[in-house]
């Protein structure tokens, strides 16, 4: 169970449920719903006894697929035939194949109870696009309701063939429904199920709900309901051979038990049989090109079959004409995948949309990531074409003005406007609040694009295409030098976030040249400069690295991307931080936000907190942020992050090969880590921390794999 201001989100494969803390889907909260593959396939869910709402008590969820709520009822009297709390009532929900619900009534009053439940369902059938307001339907839907023999069901139809449904199945049998006749053009269509139930003191009484959603099209002849599968003995969200990871803090131990039960609930199917890690809930339950690859990276460590799975995927939907429409370019790699009415009709781009300018050099950075850990050159052969079509989008489409920066422009109407990572429309702002024209070049991606040239170089040269490796060294050295004539500011003594159309700096102290550490464009003198700036008070709030400095203009610490804290960006910083070996700062970061994480609801660090300072009182929790996804992938793969960082892991399968240079803060004496792959190698070691210095003990390894500690 995910907590999203006073929402409840659960997940498991493409079915999610945001629902009130009582678990009812509320008519009147915007965002409330049953939600499969970007539509909303029930709006209102409403339990009641007597006509009469319940009271909640406490909940007992832990997981992102299942939800048990305790309730009673708050009322008696005459319109109540129940003393007030006298009914124990237990909703015990689980997503499996559809959403199901047992509903357990058992009477601790002194007398017999006659009592009516009722199951109030609403359906309106709206994309997810059009609830959030991105996007507006072009057309009323056409809804109704119907019984047909014991089961319910809510319908909409499209003009192009697509008739989505929501099926709803009571047991047992209830004594009545109510289908109300809907006209065309209604907003939503509605049942209600009711059950009487006779209780006599001390009995108990059950009644289950089946809630499933299917999509049938006219187009297909074979005329197959897609509907989710139910659970064959094992979650969905099963992370497979994971590294097992613990520590000697048990509130650690618990953070990382939480990310890795949150990714692995993120886990989701694709139509095409694909399985990705969705980038968030409630609204990213998708596939998309930046998140899959960073969130891959997380886990690669500890396993790196979803970053594979990413890769492949990625490939198979890389952009190969140019279309304007969605901002697709040949070689360019997707920014996102959506499966909703409005995006299947094109009426919104999002169906396959390019708009974004740092996933295909991701895309490459990862893949030599990959390679590192894995020695997986049977993939990198499979790949081989989308990275050749990838680099020459880097060489052409996306460098659109031919000045040897990678840049971005929309073009798509619909689409968005900044196409970094920092994709809010505000994200980007000059000190005198100008105009931002485009194209613009961001200074990460040009990061990027260095270090996968210099990682393409490093595997093609161990391959014997040494030609290929030299011509990638030297496209990477020109570029490093054009990143330190455009970009650095020498009275800044800091980088500057992006180069607008005009070449026009955008002088604001901000996050995003920390990604230049871990991507080795810097010099020692400009990174230790660098390293200094972040942890400044303006930049670093006590939780972690701000997005954008206090003391800018334009700093708003409650704003999406203009001073608000990313967990996933400081991942980046830590990974950074690690390779400059400035384990002080290391170890301050790492500790910020493992503090985050420990006070933050049920111990999972958000999206995005704000940008407050932290003040250092005993009990003091980070200021969350309104409308932060949780869980978001990359957020979830930050304690992973801290993991890897710490004890300064890294690998050359190649060579069979393991380094390990540790540095442990004193909030943790020790790290078992059992099950840790280096291409096809497995060891279990230990990390002690003695004073000041780490120490590492080797517990297994029985595949000749080399371990070098420093």
């Amino acid at each position: 169970m995910a907590l999203v201001d006073d929402h409840v989100v659960l997940k498991n494969g493409e079915l999610y449920v945001v629902c009130g803390p009582d678990g009812d889907i509320r008519a009147d909260a915007r965002n409330d719903g049953l939600y499969f593959r970007d539509m909303r396939h029930v709006s209102q869910l409403r339990l009641t006894v007597d006509g009469w709402p319940l009271d909640l008590l406490s909940d007992s969820a832990d997981a992102i697929d299942r939800q048990t709520l305790y309730l009673t009822n708050a009322t008696g009297g005459a319109h109540f035939e129940a003393v007030a709390r006298s009914l124990a009532i237990i909703r015990d929900r689980t997503l499996d194949g559809a959403l199901v619900e047992r509903v357990s009534f058992t009477n601790h009053s002194r007398d017999p109870l006659n009592l009516t439940v009722r199951l109030e369902i609403a359906a309106d059938f709206r994309d997810g696009f059009d609830i959030r307001g991105f996007a507006a339907a072009d057309e009323p839907p056409v809804v109704r309701a119907m019984a047909i023999g014991e089961r319910f069901d809510l319908q909409r139809d499209t003009p192009d063939g697509r008739h989505y449904r929501t099926c709803v199945t009571a047991t047992p049998r209830p004594g009545g429904a109510t289908v109300p006749t809907r006209s065309t053009g209604a907003p939503e269509a509605r049942i209600e199920i009711a059950h009487a139930i006779a209780l006599a003191p001390g009995a108990t009484e059950s009644i289950e709900y089946r809630i499933a959603p299917e999509v049938i099209d006219d187009t297909d002849d074979r005329q197959t309901p897609i509907r989710l599968p139910d659970r064959d003995g094992e979650s969905t969200g099963n992370l497979g051979q994971f590294t097992r990871i613990t520590s000697s803090n048990t509130v650690f131990n618990r953070v990382l038990l939480r990310s890795l039960d949150d990714l692995g609930g993120l886990v989701t199917p694709l139509p095409g049989g694909q399985t990705i890690i969705a980038a968030g809930l409630p609204w990213y339950v998708a596939p998309f090109g930046r998140d899959s690859l960073i969130v891959g990276r997380q886990l690669l460590p500890f396993n790196s079959t979803f970053l594979a799975g990413a890769l492949r995927f990625l490939a198979s939907v890389q952009g190969q004409r140019d279309d304007p429409s969605r901002d697709e370019q040949p070689g360019r790699i997707v920014h996102e995948v959506r499966f909703g009415d409005l995006s299947r009709r094109g009426v919104i781009p999002f169906s396959r949309y390019y708009g974004t300018v740092d996933a295909t050099p991701l895309f490459l950075l990862m893949l030599t990531e990959y390679l590192d850990w894995t020695g997986d050159d049977a993939l990198f052969d499979e790949l081989r074409p989308n990275v050749d079509l990838a680099l020459q989008w880097i060489e052409s489409s996306g460098d659109s003005d031919g000045d040897g920066l990678v840049d971005f422009k929309q073009r798509a109407e619909g689409g968005l406007q900044n196409q970094g990572w920092k994709d809010s429309h505000d994200s980007l702002e000059h000190l005198d609040r100008s105009e931002v024209t485009g194209p613009v070049a961001l200074i990460e991606v040009q990061g990027y694009v260095y270090a996968a040239r210099i990682g393409l170089a490093r595997h093609l040269e161990r391959r014997g295409e040494h030609d290929r490796a030299a011509e990638q060294r030297a496209a990477a050295d020109r570029l490093r030098t054009l990143i330190n004539e455009r970009f650095w500011m020498p009275d800044h003594a800091y980088y500057a976030e992006a180069i607008d159309g005009n070449g026009r700096q955008l002088a604001g102290i901000a996050s995003n040249p920390a990604h230049l550490l871990v991507c080795g464009v810097p010099d020692d003198r400009q990174a230790a400069a660098i390293v200094s700036r972040l942890f400044e008070p303006d930049m670093f709030s006590g939780w972690g690295i701000r997005t954008l400095a206090a003391t800018m203009p334009h700093y708003n610490p409650v704003s999406y991307h203009r001073g608000s804290v990313w967990p996933h960006d400081n991942g980046f910083a830590l990974w950074g931080l690690r390779r400059m070996f400035a384990v002080e700062r290391l170890e301050q970061l790492a500790t910020a936000l493992f503090d985050a994480a420990a006070r933050v609801p049920r111990q999972r660090l958000p999206e995005l907190i704000s940008g407050f300072t932290r003040q250092g009182t005993p009990n003091e929790l980070p200021i969350a942020y309104p409308i932060s996804c949780s869980p978001q992938a990359w957020a979830a793969g930050v304690p992973l992050v801290i993991v890897e960082t710490l004890l300064g892991l890294r690998a050359d399968a190649a060579s069979r090969s393991l380094f390990l240079a540790p540095h442990l803060p004193p909030w943790l004496d020790q790290i078992d880590l059992h099950g840790l792959r280096v291409g096809d190698a497995s060891l279990d070691l230990r990390v002690i921390r003695d004073g000041d210095h780490a120490y590492v003990e080797t517990l297994s390894n029985d595949s000749g794999v080399s371990v070098t500690t420093a």
